[in-house]
């Protein structure tokens, strides 16, 4: 897949800070989605079902590098985590984050920075990160988005480490509102140590300095300090620091003899603190270093930097974390489970206009008529004025899981998946088995909502969540398992499969609903039903089976879930063959668009 598909997919992804929902013409690509996400290779948070919580570096308080947030995903009480417990709830309003518009700008610069260097290396200013060894997973690296010098407005941070060590490399990038570029304030090597002072201490990348048998301290490494200039709005040099351990050589590389009368303390080691060219002069005692260290440090403490992997979901989260408090809700519509504020954020969808979407844990396991043990699993709903006006269907009517349960919402994407020009939902979802072979192995599946032309409501897309259970990595690898079913028909059509897709359901709505004046539309004449040809609309209205049709047929048609269905070169083939479908061409070889050509079993007496 070439780097411009790639782009393509990734776009398909952003968040709607990025732009509108909806598509346009033309070659100009339109950001219309949204999406969030809770995990990556290091890590998840904000697990559900029965409270227990491990949230690590994508959006959680703890993880490799720490990082803190506006949700809630450390370990810990189902209150911290969103789920667990049978809450009352107050039904209060859930206060939504409100960006400004230069926070929105500042946000999209960042984004798009990210995005050159996952696709190209290309970090801003235009350097070039250093080529990556062939098995190199770009999406190891790091950033960071956060107020790491205390200026009051969000620092970029990008740690590119998937190279040689000569290439590895961390910068700090400011947005500058007056320009709308960045502007780099730091760059070095990627073993840091931030301070809540404005300081960073950078250890170098090699250590070949004359300390490095121990001494009393251990093997000392070398580093740098460096200070925030507010003035300036940049990291200035303070100094370079090695030392030399008599016990590595008791001779310099230019033959002097270590400095016994520097070593007041006698540990046999020396520090130098070089505020210029590297030069092994001044040596200084431990207590005078240590002075020296701390008038730079001043009792500062070590900030914790928000890491997250550069993965495409978390590039375009950027901006949309935090904007929903907890809250509780009683058993009103089936919310009896905390909401999960990490997964519960503003967003504008069309016949509810803006609206919060959010995410509900179960409160746990129950038994069900016959005794046996079934899961909650998770429910969403939209909210306004933190009440809900909307609750979207399980994926079964119970909305409960045997064997599984639920662990967490992965992932969160609006876009318009099937191209009816109305924004879809998906929901990447992690459960754990809970019996037999499968015990505490995680499984991951999608959930897709769509909604019907001129309707608000969402219905669940069985056969696409389907279809995408060997695309759940990733929300980027939904994206390309939804480029996968786009072309599910191509062997009888040039129509996408949500074309498709949309023409079945209007079948079945009219064959439901008796309305056969409006299916001979959707007609192709003449037309073979039951082994008769009937060669008009007139032929067919008057025929028997309108008012005696075989329930079978109706049957099988009601259950086609109207995705994913049996196709060949004849055509496609709807409720288990009760209905065939094809692109029909006219003597010219000039579509007519999708046609029903043929009906098996709709008389009564037929067989399906």
């Amino acid at each position: 897949m070439n780097k411009r598909i790639q782009r393509w997919i990734a776009f398909c992804l952003a968040a709607a800070i990025l732009g509108g929902c909806g598509s346009q013409e033309g070659p100009e690509v339109q950001l219309e989605d949204l999406g969030v996400s809770l995990n990556d290779e290091t890590g998840s948070t904000a697990k559900g079902g029965d409270g227990q919580g491990a949230g690590e570096d994508s959006l959680g308080k703890t993880g490799e590098n720490g990082g803190q947030n506006a949700g809630q995903g450390s370990a810990g009480t189902p209150e911290e985590n969103g789920g667990g417990s049978n809450g009352t709830g107050s039904g209060q309003e859930s206060p939504v984050r409100t960006l400004s518009p230069e926070e929105k700008a500042m946000y999209e610069a960042y984004s798009k920075a990210l995005e050159n260097v996952y696709f190209d290396q290309n970090f801003p200013g235009g350097m070039q990160g250093d080529l990556q060894p062939e098995d190199a997973d770009i999406s190891k690296n790091k950033f960071a988005v956060c107020d790491m010098d205390s200026d009051g407005k969000e620092e970029l941070i990008i740690s590119f480490t998937t190279t040689y060590t000569a290439g590895m490399v961390e910068a700090v990038y400011a947005y500058d509102s007056g320009t709308g570029e960045l502007r780099q304030e730091f760059l070095g090597f990627p073993l840091l140590t931030y301070y809540d002072n404005g300081i960073i201490e950078e250890e170098a990348s090699h250590n070949q300095g004359m300390a490095s048998d121990g001494g009393a301290d251990g093997n000392f490494w070398p580093y740098s300090l460096h200070r925030y200039d507010p003035e300036a709005d940049t990291y200035v040099s303070v100094a370079y620091v090695d030392a030399w351990s008599k016990g590595y050589s008791e001779k310099d590389w230019n033959g002097n003899p270590f400095p016994e009368e520097a070593d007041r303390d006698g540990d046999g080691v020396v520090y130098y603190i070089m505020e210029g060219d590297y030069q092994l002069v001044n040596p200084k005692d431990g207590m005078e270093y240590n002075q020296w260290r701390d008038s730079c440090l001043k009792g500062a403490k070590q900030l914790e930097i928000p890491y997250r992997n550069l993965t495409t979901d978390n590039i375009y989260a950027l901006g949309r974390e935090g904007g929903v408090k907890a809250g509780e809700y009683t058993a009103m519509n089936g919310l009896n489970g905390k909401q999960i504020a990490e997964q519960s954020f503003p967003v504008t969808l069309d016949g509810w206009g803006e609206v919060i979407f959010a995410s509900f844990a179960p409160v746990g396991d129950r038994k069900d008529e016959a005794g046996q043990v079934c899961f909650g699993d998770v429910r969403f709903a939209l909210l306004k004025e933190g009440k809900p006006v909307y609750v979207f269907p399980g994926e079964n009517e119970e909305n409960i899981f045997y064997g599984q349960q639920f662990g967490q919402v992965l992932s969160v994407a609006f876009r318009d998946y099937n191209e009816d020009g109305r924004t879809d939902i998906l929901a990447l979802l992690e459960y754990t088995g809970v019996q037999g072979a499968n015990i505490d192995v995680p499984a991951r599946m999608v959930r897709a909502y769509t909604q019907e032309e001129t309707k608000a409501e969402f219905f669940y897309d069985q056969a696409l969540s389907e279809y995408l259970k060997d695309y759940t990595d990733s929300m980027e690898e939904v994206s390309r398992g939804l480029e996968s079913y786009a072309g599910i028909y191509a062997v009888a059509t040039n129509k996408s499969a949500w074309e498709v897709d949309r023409f079945a359901r209007k079948v079945k709505r009219q064959i439901m609903a008796g309305d056969f004046q409006g299916l001979c539309e959707s007609i192709a004449f003449p037309v073979t039903i039951d082994g008769t040809v009937y060669q008009d609309e007139e032929a067919f209205i008057r025929a028997d089976f309108i008012d005696d049709r075989n329930p079978a047929f109706l049957e099988a048609v009601w259950t086609e879930p109207c995705g994913n269905m049996f196709v060949n070169y004849q055509g496609i083939a709807m409720g288990d063959g009760c209905v065939w479908i094809s692109e029909i061409l006219d003597e010219n070889m000039v579509s007519q668009g999708l046609k029903v050509y043929g009906i098996n079993g709709l008389s009564n007496g037929g067989e399906p």
